[in-house]
């Protein structure tokens, strides 16, 4: 049996010069068996909630949110949240690729009276169902995610 290790998943914020990005920790998809490739499957990391898989896939360590806080905004600003997805996760050399289809955040929110944005970021990581084997490793990637305000 074959374990993965979905590696942390560097999340960019790409917002106005005036916001500061603190990661408290990395959004991650843990280490999963992936038993078969004939099949999309999934592992759903929510904001709130246990991670799960589907299909043929196995959690053996679970993985977790990001945690993220965003700072320099005026008091009770809105912010609106959008991501550049599905975005890639490989391995140097291996044909099989994991897709990152989905990011659990909120779309609509607002700072705080402080002025920090206090976040935490969730996804779903599928396989292709292309019948290509996954080898042992670590996987990573990233996405974009834009901040408005």
């Amino acid at each position: 049996m074959k374990s993965l290790f979905i590696a942390c998943i560097a999340l960019f914020f790409s917002t106005n010069l005036y916001a500061n990005l603190i990661v408290h920790r990395e959004l991650s998809f843990g280490s999963i068996v992936v038993r078969g490739n004939d099949v999309v499957s999934s592992v759903v990391i929510p904001r709130v909630g246990a991670p799960y898989a589907t299909n043929k896939i196995i959690i053996l360590e679970k993985g977790h949110p990001g945690e993220y806080t965003l700072t320099g905004f005026l008091p009770s600003t809105p912010v609106q949240l959008m991501t550049n997805l599905p975005a890639l996760l490989g391995q140097a050399g291996v044909s099989a690729q994991f897709h990152v289809t989905s990011a659990d955040l909120p779309v609509n929110t607002a700072a705080n009276g402080l002025g920090e944005l206090h976040l935490k970021v969730g996804g779903v990581l599928q396989t292709s169902g292309n019948s290509m084997s996954y080898e042992d490793g670590v996987y990573s990637g990233s996405f974009d995610i834009q901040v408005n305000f």
